[in-house]
């Protein structure tokens, strides 16, 4: 039951943070904020996501989520996981995205883009 449950908010954060769907372009505004924030929270909570205590730039995925995103899913989700950390009209220089199994990089976000390893 709880594998079942966490699929069923798995797919649902898939659906929220994935956002619009016509946005082409990257902006922490107060609006987004407040609708990535407690969507970023959720994941943390429920396992998806993990903080690196020894690294604030580096957050751990769980693989088999991070594997069902499409590319551009990727990219929306580290946009919205930016927004929600940093704040209304701020960014990171920088924030990896490893593997919450191997502790392998997945992807590395900086200068407002996200490469995918």
């Amino acid at each position: 039951m709880k594998q079942k449950t966490a699929l069923v908010v798995t797919a649902a954060c898939l659906v929220l943070l994935s956002g619009q769907a016509g946005a082409q372009q990257y902006d922490c505004s107060a609006e987004t904020y407040r609708q990535a924030r407690p969507k970023v929270e959720s994941l943390f909570g429920s396992g998806i996501l993990r903080k690196d205590p020894r690294n604030a730039a580096t957050v751990f995925v769980l693989d088999k989520y991070w594997t069902q995103l499409t590319a551009r899913e990727k990219t929306r989700f580290a946009e919205r996981l930016v927004c929600a950390i940093a704040g209304v009209g701020k960014g990171l220089s920088a924030l990896t995205v490893k593997s919450l199994m191997t502790g392998q990089i997945l992807g590395e976000w900086a200068a407002g883009s996200l490469s995918v390893r």
